[in-house]
């Protein structure tokens, strides 16, 4: 196996995005209701599969980092946790059809994985179900409305967006 130093850059690249978007939001970023930003990186995904390396690390490193300070000391149960349902959805992503179906995976992920997490450090059993909702209407509201609206008029208006990127999947997008 080759080492692609491109593709290492990139994927160093994307982390430092969602890290430096996900603390710069922090207020919205983290806790039970939650419309973390960054997570509309997550559909870069739909379009390049290693992609999912650098949003993974982004989530992990920004999970590490912020979680503390709102769920105590669950800092490193939170960044792995919250890491899986990223790296989930995001080897997903790609074999999709339509975007806005690969839109839906982070929010769904997350608000399984994610609430079933916040239920456990809460240790409320009667809140999985809360938990679940608002965490999938956060990643819902950000991805699949925000984030697939950006995705579309970024590539309506830029038509060399999936070359600067470099795409290999989903070239020819369904919306």
């Amino acid at each position: 196996m080759s080492i692609d130093t491109k593709k290492i850059v990139e994927n160093a690249f994307i982390a430092a995005i969602y890290f430096v978007v996900t603390l710069i939001c922090m207020p919205l970023s983290y806790g039970l209701i939650q419309f973390r930003v960054s997570e509309l990186l997550m559909l870069l995904c739909f379009f390049r599969k290693d992609f999912v390396i650098g949003l993974t690390i982004g989530c992990f490193l920004s999970n590490l980092a912020g979680s503390g300070s709102v769920l105590g000391s669950s800092g490193w149960i939170d960044a792995f946790v919250g890491s899986t349902a990223t790296l989930l959805s995001g080897l997903l992503m790609p074999y999709c059809k339509k975007l806005f179906i690969a839109s839906l995976l982070p929010a769904i992920f997350n608000g399984l994985i994610v609430g079933a997490e916040l239920t456990y450090l809460f240790e409320v059993s009667d809140l999985y179900y809360v938990a679940f909702g608002y965490v999938f209407l956060g990643e819902l509201v950000v991805v699949s409305i925000v984030g697939y609206i950006f995705f579309i008029i970024l590539i309506k208006k830029d038509k060399k967006f999936l070359t600067r990127i470099n795409a290999t999947c989903n070239l020819k997008v369904k919306w």
